[in-house]
């Protein structure tokens, strides 16, 4: 009969740095951490963040808690809800961080500074209009070469004149 290996022994296994009683330890309870960190975090990725660190802790850590005693269960639940609730107010209190991206940054000033010559070049345009808007523009009738010219057909050229008189 084969006689399962306690969680306790597996943790004094650890204590004297034994990666295939790490091992051992991780698969009866990382599903176990995991699924408890899926409820309390908001990501995925912060639940297997918080496992990792949990097992990282319980590597470092077995020396004394052999020493202790208690159930390794408890331990590494406590630990790692400890853990959540650190990084749950870290994720709370620290400010949304932006990165630029130079290119971007740059491109937007590049067509800022478009817009602006656009807007330049739209107010001159509308400036030249309301000085031409004085002036009148007239009728005169078209040279009589150059209606020869255009096989015979009459019209008039419109152009800007100081007055309101016919050439």
């Amino acid at each position: 009969m084969i006689m399962e290996v306690t969680s306790e022994d597996l943790l004094a296994r650890v204590a004297e740095q034994d990666g295939a009683a790490l091992s051992e330890l991780y698969d009866r309870y990382a599903p176990r951490v995991y699924g408890l960190m899926a409820h309390i975090l908001p990501t995925r990725s912060d639940a297997e963040g918080v496992l990792q660190e949990v097992f990282v802790r319980l590597w470092s850590e077995s020396p004394r808690l052999r020493h202790e005693g208690g159930s390794v269960a408890a331990w590494l639940v406590v630990t790692a809800r400890d853990l959540a609730v650190e990084r749950l107010r870290a994720v709370r209190n620290r400010a949304p961080t932006v990165q630029f991206d130079p290119a971007i940054t740059n491109r937007a000033k590049e067509s800022a500074a478009d817009a602006r010559k656009s807007k330049t070049r739209a107010l001159l345009f509308a400036e030249k209009l309301s000085e031409r808007k004085s002036e009148t523009p007239t009728l005169r009738p078209a040279t009589m070469a150059g209606v020869a010219e255009r096989g015979g057909a009459s019209f008039c050229l419109l152009a800007p004149t100081q007055g309101n008189h016919l050439d």
